[in-house]
């Protein structure tokens, strides 16, 4: 079994950034799937990113709904609201 060596930061020229770049919105890989596919390091992957100013934390846990308490049209919203001394 062949084990490929991994591109460290370093090692990366612009045309590479770019590469992990397109790969991350094209593909919607992890950190992980992304370094075996490429050859690059997980952490250069992410610096690239980062210095790139792109949230990589996009799969958040909880789904938010702002507008949630624009209209409080039931109870348990409005007992919600009591609860936490809350003023609109």
């Amino acid at each position: 079994m062949e084990i490929k060596k991994k591109l460290s930061y370093r090692e990366l020229s612009l045309k590479d950034k770019e590469k992990i770049i397109i790969e991350y919105y094209k593909n919607s890989l992890s950190f992980i799937e992304m370094s075996e596919a490429l050859a690059y390091s997980e952490r250069s992957i992410s610096r690239v990113l980062k210095e790139a100013n792109i949230n990589t934390k996009r799969l958040n846990r909880y789904c938010l709904n702002e507008s949630y308490f624009k209209v409080i049209d039931s109870e348990p919203k409005a007992y919600i609201l009591t609860k936490q001394n809350v003023i609109l």
